[in-house]
């Protein structure tokens, strides 16, 4: 197994509770902009810990958190909208402007769930409209309003062509070069959509 601290932690309680809490006050200072740079780092290294410590209850979303962190380490997250740059207003950039590999990696491995998802799509139920019928036929998953839905068959193929279409085109308007903007803010706005949609017909949970 990998050693981890909160593997160091594990024969005393009180130890695994104060890196708990250290996790708590460290995302607190994170939402709050305070010390970015140190809460971000305190939070990726004891995250980190935590999953590797439990590897078997960690899923996709929790690496992707991992890893969002890990680029925000080389980012200017407390830039804007923060504590630090209400207490330091002549250290915040004069631009909005930042280019960077960690800015770029940041994006990429965003947009690298959905591209990585619609390559996974490989089944013909895909291709041949049928996957979101099927998927909503299994009782376990579907919400009520999945269920409700399901009784349109005809709008169920194209809402399955169209996730695929989605999934693998929408990712890059986070990279239209011009009006960066306004394509950057859209893109998150139907991708929130696209993933309030799935929690709408679905019951899946994290």
């Amino acid at each position: 197994s990998v050693l981890t601290l909160h593997t160091l932690a594990s024969p005393w309680p009180a130890a695994v509770a104060i890196l708990f809490v250290l996790a708590a006050l460290s995302a607190v200072a994170l939402a709050l902009g305070w010390r970015t740079g140190l809460s971000t780092f305190v939070s990726w290294v004891l995250l980190t810990s935590l999953q590797y410590r439990q590897p078997g209850l960690c899923f996709g979303g929790d690496v992707m958190l991992r890893m969002l962190l890990f680029w925000g380490l080389f980012l200017p997250l407390g830039a804007r909208f923060s504590v630090d740059a209400h207490r330091h207003p002549e250290g915040v950039p004069r631009r909005d402007l930042f280019v960077s590999v960690a800015s770029a990696a940041l994006l990429l491995q965003l947009c690298m769930v959905f591209w990585f998802s619609v390559l996974n799509r490989s089944g013909p139920t895909w291709w041949n409209g049928t996957a979101l019928h099927d998927a909503l036929h299994f009782d376990f998953f579907a919400s009520r309003t999945g269920v409700l839905l399901r009784e349109h068959a005809a709008w169920l193929p194209p809402m399955t062509h169209a996730a695929i279409w989605f999934e693998g085109l929408g990712p890059f308007l986070a990279f239209v070069p011009v009006a960066t903007g306004i394509f950057r803010t859209l893109a998150v706005l139907l991708f929130l959509g696209f993933h309030a949609t799935l929690a709408l017909l679905f019951n899946i949970g994290l």
